[in-house]
């Protein structure tokens, strides 16, 4: 048997030189069999494949290879031995640190001579890194900032972001810090995918209880008016001196006045058990765009621009002014700042938010305004109130309630006699009071007199009232219907009774 170059290859020799990786390959290598004494050829006999290498990466955050791996593939982290040897299973491998794995896939009959070994070595973890404070307040606390790091309370999610906010006054938390997993990639150099790499460190724990204290709030005011108010300044008893500058972060596009002071100091002292600030905290700010070069220009609330429109309540076509107007503070609009046309008043309260009224935002380094244009619906100042209201007695609420006389329940009772009463039955009057509202009708009896009764409900549109359904509950009876129809049953009803007693007198006589 002989190679391609008629090195003859005897038996027992190796043949995996010669093998060649099956990875984008058209031609194998084949050995010629020819017969030892003629030397004739007798045919070609082709060397196996070599399965290729398994490729890996590794995920430096997640501690495992960026592959799956299927079971054609096997590893082993017992060094050169590889006396424990497992069957990958559709998976990423996951890799411990400090660990040398080997990876590869087995020799056989379907796919040909084993892959070569692929080495994966796991560097040692970080040590922990050093936890260290910069500010701890009632409600805050701010660890120092280290590019590569980061942080959470025990049990949440890693951020890159040292500063905790909105914590629990004089409450215990456990901090935890570490180094993160991160790789950068060599894009010059061939034969070195990583420049630096590592896993995440071990992980420092910190716990600390948060200062006992009270919440404020920041007052931001522009010219005097406040605009916003940032609920999340902590205050320990005793004194306390507030950066300013520090907190101003929260809102864009603004610098403190030239009057302000860069650091407030406030006092807090305890009053009948409860702690209390000798002050509020107020900040008074001005406007600013930034050039292209990060310079800032002053600029003022007047300079930005809004229109508003009034329509008639009662005629939503009716425009009944337009007005061209400057904000006079950053942010939203508010009620104050409108002019409401002589003669007219608000038709309904105002409750847009930030998404439907004109707005004056900070946005990529200017100041721009927002929705400028709103439509608001207005009456005549002498006009009542559209919205009706259950305390102004000429306009009672359509709800009936149990505990006004004049408007009693309407719910009938079910006790419905079987047999008709004998006496004369009484009319309840249908006319409506002076006032357009339920009255208590009179009761006729048989000599002619009128007392009270019980009530009936009417309308207070005249109209109405023809139509309306009078109600009359009395001694466990029920009497419902137009005012004409009421009468018509009243009058069968006198009838009836009558004709009843003419023979009840004849049976006895």
């Amino acid at each position: 048997m002989f190679d391609k170059d008629e090195n003859e290859i005897h038996s027992g020799s190796s043949v995996s030189d010669y093998s060649v990786i099956n990875d984008y390959i058209s031609e194998i290598e084949k050995f010629s069999v020819k017969d030892k004494k003629t030397g004739n050829l007798l045919g070609y006999i082709a060397v196996p494949f070599r399965q290729s290498t398994p490729d890996w990466n590794v995920d430096f955050a997640n501690e495992t290879t960026y592959e799956s791996f299927t079971n054609d593939t096997v590893w082993s982290s017992s060094a050169d031995d590889f006396k424990e040897v497992h069957v990958c299973s559709d998976e990423k491998l996951k890799l411990d640190s400090g660990i040398t794995y080997h990876l590869w896939r087995p020799g056989n009959d379907k796919y040909g001579f084993a892959s070569e070994v692929a080495v994966i070595e796991v560097a040692e973890r970080p040590r922990a890194p050093k936890a260290e404070t910069e500010i701890i307040r009632a409600n805050y606390v701010k660890f120092k900032k280290v590019d590569g790091y980061q942080y959470r309370i025990a049990g949440e999610e890693w951020q890159e972001n040292s500063d905790f906010y909105g914590l629990d006054v004089n409450t215990e938390y456990t901090f935890e810090i570490r180094i993160k997993g991160e790789y950068e990639i060599d894009d010059n150099d061939n034969d070195s995918l990583y420049t630096k790499f590592h896993y995440g460190s071990e992980v420092t724990s910190f716990t600390l209880t948060t200062p006992d204290g009270i919440i404020v709030p920041y007052k931001y005011r522009y010219h005097g008016q406040e605009i916003i108010e940032f609920n999340n300044c902590p205050l320990h008893k005793g004194k306390n001196e507030i950066d300013i500058m520090n907190e101003l972060f929260l809102l864009n596009g603004c610098i403190l006045a030239e009057n302000q002071e860069e650091v407030i100091t406030v006092n807090v002292s305890e009053i009948d058990g409860k702690l209390v600030p000798d002050k509020e905290i107020l900040i008074d700010i001005e406007m600013v765009n930034y050039d292209d070069d990060g310079n800032p220009i002053p600029v003022s609330a007047n300079d930005y621009k809004y229109t508003v429109n009034y329509w008639s309540v009662d005629d939503l076509t009716q425009l009944i002014d337009t007005q061209d107007c400057s904000f006079t503070a950053p942010f939203s609009l508010h009620e104050r700042d409108l002019t409401i046309p002589e003669g007219y008043v608000l038709a309904d309260e105002i409750n847009w938010d930030e998404s439907d009224g004109p707005m004056l935002m900070f946005y990529n380094g200017v100041w721009r305004a927002y929705n400028n244009e709103i439509n608001i619906t207005v009456r005549k100042a002498d006009e009542p109130s559209t919205e009706p209201s259950t305390e102004d007695p000429t306009n009672p609420s359509t709800e009936p309630s149990t505990e006004n006389p004049t408007n009693p329940s309407i719910e009938p009772t079910t006790e419905i006699p079987t047999e008709p009463s004998t006496e004369t039955p009484t009319v309840p009057s249908t006319e409506p009071s002076a006032e357009g509202f339920a009255t208590e009708p009179s009761e006729v009896n048989n000599e002619g007199s009128s007392k009270s009764t019980d009530k009936t409900i009417t309308m207070a549109d005249s109209e109405t009232q023809n139509k309306a359904n009078a109600v009359k509950v009395s001694g466990g009876s029920v009497q419902t219907g137009d005012s004409s129809m009421s009468m018509a049953v009243l009058v069968i009803f006198i009838s009836a009774s009558a004709v009843i007693a003419y023979f009840a007198y004849r049976r006895r006589t």
